[in-house]
């Protein structure tokens, strides 16, 4: 297959992960962006931003980035929250797919035979995750793209060895380099080690590497106003970073520390465990065999950075997924001609029949993968954000649907809604005094008798009505539901 089909595949993958996967994979996605763009926008009072804002140690690049790509639909009128929130999941998955087209084009560079490269492009294109990971608007996807942009480059400016074509790549992979570390900070293990690599193992020239490593730099001075932008005084966010979480280990301190093996368990008992336990091992394989590759210097080091840093979390490792997956194929194909007898009955096992149940379970898990971030609580936001009418009032009888992670979320909430918490005691009261209520209950609260005892209706439930009959294993009981009673 041509890599312009695969291409056309990831693209229409890309779209459909944006359109379905409403949600996020954990809550520092919505609260680290969408809410700092929200707040911006003036949607976001400044006492609900989590804690690293008042530390000032959370960059405001990505952020910054959303808010601009935004101002010309603002103009043009778009105002629904979910449907900005869809425009920057297909911002994040266009620069990926820009990312991967461009390190498509440098295959040649990093694998030594056509079928490798072949293998490497399915892996890119047709992975599961990849869709999924691209269109999330975490700091770890933005910085996957940004630093998988900066490898691109650097191979592209290898078809260049003179002239100023090869230092324009240069310098691009250089600005990649500093965008990704201005969306996570610890991507600067991996920025080293690209860096390293360059001058011991491929030694470019001086004016190359000083032009690549000094644009990097210089884009650190770009995120300090930008980071003025966002906290509205000069900082230094990046020496925050460090001296709050490493130093002090308030990271650590707060939300716990793991044994530095603590990764291997989460690659082996995550969603993707088959896939992920693979990539793990064949990194491992990958940096034995191939020590002076580019992808070991690129890994290696962000792996064992994080392996020592006390607080480990799986998704700290997602700007290492499209590397890893290139591991797959760099495990097992020859190197300098050579390859273990285990290994090579393994890079067989691609023509093997067997291998169509590998195939077809990362299709399934490509389908699957997007449908499991859809979050009930963002189902019943929108709802209430798109039929409600104007200036309802809004009860809450038991957890809001707007809380998440000790905080409260507000980018998706209307302006003209009253809401507020009342006991259940209380809410007769409420009801008395006239006007239309809808009360949210949550499914510790029994609403069909407050519907029977002050004649409501029920207007809407997160829970569809097919749901139950597939309630294998009691799953409802441990999924949060609500249901939204209209009072006349």
């Amino acid at each position: 297959m041509t890599h312009g089909r695969l291409l056309v595949i990831l693209a229409l993958a890309i779209v459909y992960a944006a359109g379905v996967s409403n949600g996020f994979y954990h809550y520092d996605e919505h609260f680290q962006i969408l809410e700092f763009v929200g707040f911006k926008l003036g949607i976001t009072p400044e006492p609900s931003l989590m804690w690293e804002y008042r530390d000032q140690i959370r960059p405001w690049m990505q952020p910054a980035i959303y808010y601009a790509l935004l101002q010309p639909f603002r103009l043009a009128g778009l105002e629904d929250p979910f449907a900005v929130a869809m425009l920057f999941r297909l911002a994040s998955g266009t620069l990926f797919f820009a990312s991967l087209w461009l390190l498509l084009r440098g295959l040649p560079h990093l694998f030594e035979s056509g079928e490798a490269q072949q293998a490497a492009a399915k892996v890119l294109t047709l992975s599961w995750f990849i869709p999924v990971l691209a269109v999330r608007t975490s700091s770890e996807s933005m910085s996957a793209a940004w630093m998988t942009l900066s490898l691109g480059c650097v191979l592209a400016a290898f078809e260049h060895p003179t002239g100023w074509r090869g230092r324009l790549w240069f310098a691009a992979g250089g600005l990649a380099q500093g965008l990704a570390f201005q969306a996570r900070y610890q991507i600067a293990f991996s920025i080293l080690g690209l860096l390293a690599w360059l001058f011991f193992v491929r030694r470019v020239r001086w004016l190359d590497f000083l032009l690549l490593a000094g644009v990097s730099l210089a884009s650190l001075g770009l995120g300090v106003l930008i980071d003025a932008w966002g906290y509205g005084e000069f900082v230094v966010a990046p020496v925050r970073y460090v001296d709050e979480n490493l130093i002090q280990g308030r990271a650590a301190g707060q939300f716990g520390s793991s044994p530095f093996w603590e990764y291997a368990v989460f690659a082996a008992t995550n969603f993707g465990a088959p896939f992920t336990l693979a990539m793990a091992l064949a990194l491992i394989v990958m940096w034995i065999r191939r020590p002076r590759h580019v992808l070991t210097w690129l890994t290696l080091p962000f792996v064992l950075g994080h392996c020592l840093v006390g607080h480990k979390e799986w998704r700290f490792m997602f700007p290492m997924a499209v590397f890893a997956g290139l591991a797959l194929v760099l495990a097992v194909t020859p190197a300098e001609g050579r390859t273990p007898a285990f290994l090579a009955r393994l890079w067989q096992l691609r023509n093997a029949r067997g291998f169509r149940i590998v195939v077809a379970a990362n299709l399934v898990a490509l389908v699957l993968a997007p449908i499991m971030l859809v979050r009930t609580q963002l189902l019943i936001q929108q709802h209430l954000y798109e039929h409600l009418p104007d200036s309802a009032k809004v009860l809450v009888v038991g957890i809001t649907p707007y809380s998440g992670n000790l905080l409260e979320m507000h980018f998706y909430r209307r302006r003209d809604v009253e809401m507020s918490a009342v006991a259940y005691e209380k809410l007769g009261d409420k009801i008395a005094e006239g006007r239309p209520v809808f009360v949210v209950f949550d499914k510790s609260v029994k609403p069909d008798e407050a519907m029977q005892r002050w004649g409501g209706e029920l207007y809407y439930d997160s829970l569809p009505t097919w749901a139950p009959r597939f309630n294998y294993f009691n799953w409802t009981s441990r999924t949060t539901i609500w249901k939204v009673v209209r009072f006349p």
